[in-house]
């Protein structure tokens, strides 16, 4: 007949062979794999992506702790100005900010005057109509012998005057401010003039400020 069937022992060593072939479910020792990839959900069991990690009990899961992202910046040159009248960007010290995020912005700016009695003003700048805006200013000026002199302000452009600071070298200016944003994106940056006019004041480079976007 065109078809027909023949028991396994009719044929030569076919059951010994069969024997060897393993079966449809079966395992493989690690160190067999040489190649390729292994699928995520092989490894653990929740979802994998670029928020999460392995754990040691074989879970996927998000990381420990904030999520709040920082951001650095290191003034590279000097900045300087004579205005007593307009204010100028503190160069390199911007941060970029998105429209509705809420922020924590923080600068130690080094300032320069050309005469013991020139003082500075700081100010912060930012995206226009921000939600609320709160920012202080601590620095040193000559009147209080060096002593710590702190200013407060609730609106972008509005400078808090250092008086003159009685030293021609580097003094630690600290800016900081807490805002949350409008539906503005644009740039979050300390802003400073002369409190006389004529007499430069420079922000020196080595001035550093961070960010933090509070999420």
């Amino acid at each position: 007949a065109s078809t027909h069937a023949h028991a396994t022992g009719d044929i030569t060593n076919f059951a010994a062979v069969l024997s060897t072939k393993a079966t449809e479910s079966h395992t493989h020792d690690a160190s067999h794999i040489t190649g390729g990839t292994i699928a995520t959900a092989r490894l653990g069991s929740g979802g994998a992506d670029g928020t999460t990690f392995l754990r040691g009990d074989s879970t996927w899961a998000a990381p420990a702790g904030s999520s709040n992202q920082i951001t650095f910046a290191w003034k590279t040159t000097d900045t300087v100005s004579s205005s007593n009248t307009v204010l100028s960007d503190a160069d390199g010290l911007g941060f970029a900010i998105e429209a509705n995020k809420k922020y924590w912005a923080r600068w130690m700016l080094f300032i320069l005057t050309a005469a013991t009695t020139t003082g500075v003003a700081l100010a912060v700048n930012g995206p226009a109509s921000p939600a609320t805006l709160y920012a202080w200013f601590d620095g040193h000026n000559a009147s209080a012998n060096f002593a710590l002199s702190r200013g407060a302000r609730t609106a972008y452009e509005n400078p808090n005057v250092f008086g003159g600071m009685g030293a021609t070298t580097g003094i630690p200016h600290i800016v900081e401010c807490v805002v949350s944003n409008g539906s503005n994106a644009g740039t979050l940056i300390p802003r400073f003039r002369s409190e006389v006019s004529g007499s430069a004041v420079t922000v020196k480079g080595g001035s550093v400020g961070q960010l933090i976007e509070i999420v």
